[in-house]
């Protein structure tokens, strides 16, 4: 037994432990049953030494600190000072929301976060992150929804037709510039194909959120929908039916100049009374598609926001892409060719 006990504090525990063994034989032979006990000896033994024993370890654990022998700091021992240094932020990964999690869905409990850009320095747009961290993961959830057409026709809220005005910083030049945009709900879309009519898997990047100042729309995020190596663009045409009655219905090459990686940005929009995210879209959103170099995995340890493909966020969601795998390029006519640049 003595083998299992950390002793190191037994100069001053010792005295307890007498004591505490001087009780428990007192009460048994000095009692004010005592006659009962001794008589019932045999009989009482085991029970003796069950309290005895407990009544030791209890007055050991506390000589030593509590369960575990950890100490707290003493004069000699000073606890180690907090660094008021900023760490880099711990990108939060894509999970499916906790039930009954009580992340916060009112806007007005949320904060932005500024953040500095790739090696600290200051770019356009400005990174700010949603604190607290659980925000993302109903917005990966809804995006999810979005992104693979997932809608009833219930799910289209109330305020549908508000536009709302924010910052677009894609235009080219140094000034930004305001742009008027406002959610949709789609059951089809486009996506991009690499040269053997393979599809391509999008890197999915939220890089920023901004306040509206709209009641209705307070919160905005724009997402990065990266595909390397786009050579086609397919289209989808939905139906009444839904994404998966659809087909495709077009087929257009596509040609990037200065880099390799095309980037589309979307503005998504909270709504605050349905407490979903929606896409939004507007007129006069230059370079809304553009060429990069680089896609925006390289930036999710800045932003502490981890990305992910269209693939993984299928599957973490349950949701089956309506986009076939594979298309046979020959089977489409493609009478011109789309050009991106930076």
């Amino acid at each position: 037994m003595s083998a299992m006990l950390d002793l190191r504090g037994a100069p001053l525990c010792l005295p307890a432990l007498a004591v505490a063994a001087a009780v428990v034989h007192g009460y048994y032979l000095m009692g004010p049953r005592a006659h009962l006990n001794i008589r019932r000896l045999p009989m009482r033994l085991l029970r003796r030494w069950r309290w005895e024993m407990l009544l030791l370890a209890g007055a050991l654990a506390a000589c030593q600190g509590g369960p575990g022998g950890s100490s707290p700091p003493t004069p000699t021992q000073p606890a180690a000072p907090v660094s008021p240094t900023l760490a880099p932020p711990t990108p939060a990964a894509v999970s499916t929301p906790a039930s009954g999690s009580a992340c916060p869905e009112d806007p007005a409990r949320w904060s932005l976060v500024p953040l500095s850009g790739p090696g600290g320095k200051p770019v356009q747009p400005p990174p700010q992150r949603i604190d607290p961290p659980c925000v993302y993961q109903g917005l990966w959830r809804d995006l999810a929804t979005a992104l693979f057409a997932d809608y009833t026709r219930a799910d289209v809220p109330p305020l549908a037709d508000k536009k709302v005005e924010v910052p677009w910083y894609w235009d080219p030049g140094p000034e930004i510039t305001r742009k008027v945009i406002g959610i949709y709900l789609s059951w089809g879309g486009y996506l991009f194909y690499d040269r053997e009519g393979r599809k391509i898997d999008e890197i999915l990047t939220i890089y920023t959120a901004l306040p509206t100042g709209d009641p209705d729309y307070p919160v905005l995020v724009y997402l990065y929908r990266d595909s390397p190596g786009a050579a086609y663009i397919v289209q989808w045409g939905d139906t009444p039916e839904g994404p998966f009655s659809g087909r495709v219905t077009e087929i257009w090459p596509v040609r990037l100049e200065g880099g390799t990686v095309l980037r589309r940005v979307i503005p998504v929009l909270y709504h605050a009374g349905v407490h979903r995210w929606f896409l939004a879209d507007g007129k006069g959103m230059l370079r809304r598609m553009h060429v990069v170099e680089a896609d925006g995995s390289g930036l999710w340890e800045v932003l502490g926001v981890r990305g992910t493909t269209r693939s993984e966020l299928g599957r973490i969601f349950g949701k089956k892409d309506y986009f076939p795998d594979r298309v046979d390029l020959k089977a489409y006519p493609m009478e011109k060719t789309l050009t991106f640049t930076p």
